[in-house]
């Protein structure tokens, strides 16, 4: 991802445009923590997001063969 990946800083009001746009939250507690992993297209946009507790290979392998069939582009 190296010049490719942003990273967002700001308060935690300004970061939650940006939770609720990629459909995560922010901490309620030290020990909570919403994982996911992001299958991006090759413009950058979310195509599909997993809990990363119900992440699975055969799950990843589906979506991106899925986004391969598609030239690498999401479609709605």
């Amino acid at each position: 991802m190296t010049g490719r990946m942003h990273w967002a800083l700001g308060s935690p009001a300004q970061a939650v445009t940006v939770w609720n746009a990629w459909g995560v939250a922010g901490q309620a507690t030290s020990t909570d923590h919403s994982a996911y992993v992001f299958v991006l297209d090759r413009d950058g946009r979310r195509c599909v997001s997993w809990p990363a507790t119900q992440l699975t290979p055969e799950g990843l392998s589906h979506d991106i063969k899925l986004l391969e069939s598609r030239n690498g582009v999401c479609r709605a």
